[in-house]
């Protein structure tokens, strides 16, 4: 009879190869380094989560969490209001924690089956930021369609900013202020227009 794994052992292994992943990205991600790296063995992370695929499903998700805890704590600290408040912070978070946000990006690497089952992650990561900057557009008069269209483009664009402006040859990171600016004075406009039509 096979023994079931300690689930307690298991959530703290689980907390470990999240963080590792988080600093060291999933690309290049290997069970040797990886069971090395948290002081296991890799026969030891299969029989805790089954298969690789398995183990990535569940470090995705524990990130997640930890993304989403944090990135609401940022969000009440700063009590961002307005729609400049919010794209800023949901930037600054971004860039604070840009190398477990590629994480995320990097999930393209894993191949289209793997994509393809844990999309629906990513998606329900950038949830709560396309949230925050459609309630934020909509406080300041903006149509609720309009501040959800327009949410979903920022969106899209910091996580661009994210990809395009990732490390060059140098391994130095470029700065995407000037986009982020932009982006910021679309929506201060936006905004205005808004308000001379009400």
């Amino acid at each position: 009879m096979a023994r079931t794994p300690d689930l307690a052992h298991k959530h703290d292994l689980l907390d470990e190869v999240t963080e590792y992943v988080r600093k060291n990205g999933i690309s290049d991600l290997s069970l040797r380094p990886l069971a090395r790296a948290v002081g296991t063995s890799p026969r030891n992370l299969l029989y805790h989560f089954g298969s690789s695929a398995e183990m990535i499903r569940a470090i995705v998700e524990n990130s997640l969490k930890i993304d989403h805890d944090n990135f609401d704590a940022v969000l009440e600290s700063l009590n961002a209001e307005t729609p400049t408040e919010v794209l800023l912070g949901v930037w600054k978070y971004l860039n604070a924690n840009k190398t477990a946000m590629r994480l995320y990006i990097d999930l393209g690497s894993l191949g289209q089956q793997a994509l393809n089952e844990l999309e629906y992650l990513t998606r329900e990561l950038s949830n709560p930021w396309r949230t925050a900057i459609a309630n934020s557009l909509i406080r300041a008069k903006m149509r609720a369609e309009d501040a959800y269209d327009f949410a979903e483009l920022s969106v899209v664009t910091l996580w661009g900013a994210l990809v395009a402006f990732g490390p060059g040859p140098d391994n130095k990171d470029p700065d995407p202020t000037p986009v982020i600016i932009r982006l910021i004075s679309i929506a201060e406009n936006t905004v205005a227009s808004y308000n001379k039509i009400s």
